[in-house]
Order: structure tokens, then C-alpha cells, then sequence
């Protein structure tokens, strides 16, 4: 598995390492990030609901 200098999801990620679990990969991420071996970028989400029937809009 190639992870070097390749930007990957953390569900991505998961999905490629067999057998571990979510717990164990967060807190392995932790630590590469806290070493500095790994960068983690956040992307905002952004959610929109439109209810229709009741004339309701969240953004």
C-alpha cells in the first residue's frame, strides 16, 4: 500500500487496512500527526436542508 506524498481520506484509508479497527486507526493518525509525519487538513462541510412541504430552509 502506498501512502507516501498521496492525499487520502480518512475512510479510504480505513478501507485499505485490513483488520484494523476504527479506534486503533484514529490514534495511530493522532500520533503521526503529533510526530509530524502526516498532515491532516479539514474540509468545512457544508449541509443544506430544504423542506419543502413545511416552507423551511437551514443552511
Amino acid at each position: 500500500m502506498e501512502l507516501l506524498e498521496s492525499e487520502q481520506r480518512y475512510n479510504e484509508l480505513h478501507r485499505q487496512i485490513n483488520g484494523i479497527s476504527q479506534k486503533v486507526l484514529s490514534g495511530v493518525l493522532k500520533e503521526l500527526v503529533a510526530d509530524g509525519l502526516v498532515e491532516r487538513t479539514v474540509y468545512p462541510e457544508i449541509k443544506d436542508f430544504n423542506t419543502r412541504q413545511n416552507h423551511l430552509t437551514v443552511n
